[in-house]
């Protein structure tokens, strides 16, 4: 996706914006490929999911936890009973929302969407929940992770992404004249998954010698009553809390 944006628009960096695994994701390539660093202008990580808790307090996705997904549904038929399921059921509104009461049972979300409009925003957003963001590889993967708790392991393996030794090093790349992205990392203090404390600890250690823009910024903010998802997932009421900041912090750095 990278070297088609960059192919398609001439450009030598781009800005990112990632959330939850997305965020992860561009994290953990960049630490099996260093150089992609060097792609980045600006990466704004929502809820990254690079830390995470270790065995949540959330009831239902400690039931989750215990539950051997792939080895009691197989690879394949848990997901196509959801998927038949979905497709039999005629009122699209409900759909989306028993979608959107399992990701708040799930505890992923803490801020209403609000009443105009909301079913059929919920309808819209929350109906394939969760087929259509996942799959019973990924969501074992994930449940072991939870069981865990500490940086994100590589795909079906114990193996953990060493965060901290990349941006260690972006630091010491940075001081000889290299290139580091400026990050911004949004936090939800409700956040039901991701270990915020490590993850702010992190960054802002790995990037304490910041200082003006030429070797790169970053900021680290924590956002109150909010949930893992929040951030993309419900009704923002002020854009004055968060992407006034978003849009300033890209804006400062181009």
């Amino acid at each position: 996706m990278i070297s088609y944006i960059r192919e398609n628009t001439g450009a030598e960096k781009i800005d990112f914006m990632g959330a939850s695994q997305g965020a992860g994701q561009a994290m953990a390539s960049i630490c099996e490929h260093p150089d992609m660093k060097n792609m980045f202008n600006t990466m704004i990580l929502s809820c990254p999911a690079m830390f995470i808790q270790k065995e949540p307090k959330q009831f239902l996705l400690r039931m989750l936890m215990s539950v051997p997904l792939a080895s009691l549904f197989g690879s394949q038929e848990f997901f196509m009973l959801i998927s038949v399921f979905q497709l039999l059921m005629p009122l699209t509104w409900l759909k989306g929302q028993m979608g959107y009461s399992f990701m708040k049972l799930m505890g992923f979300i803490k801020r209403p969407l609000g009443d105009k409009g909301s079913m059929k925003t919920r309808a819209r957003w929350f109906q394939w929940i969760p087929v259509g963001c996942t799959s019973v590889r990924n969501l074992t993967h994930w449940m072991e992770v939870l069981k865990t708790g500490g940086a994100l392991t590589k795909l079906e393996t114990n193996t953990p992404y060493k965060f901290e030794d990349m941006l260690k090093s972006w630091d010491e790349e940075s001081k000889e004249g290299g290139h580091r992205p400026n990050v911004m990392v949004l936090l939800a203090n409700e956040d039901c998954v991701i270990d915020n404390k490590t993850t702010k600890d992190v960054f802002e250690r790995c990037y304490s010698n910041c200082e003006g823009t030429d070797r790169g910024e970053c900021k680290v903010y924590e956002a109150v009553d909010y949930g893992h998802i929040d951030f993309i997932w419900s009704e923002i009421n002020s854009t004055k809390v968060i992407y006034d900041k978003v849009q300033k912090f890209l804006l400062s750095h181009n």
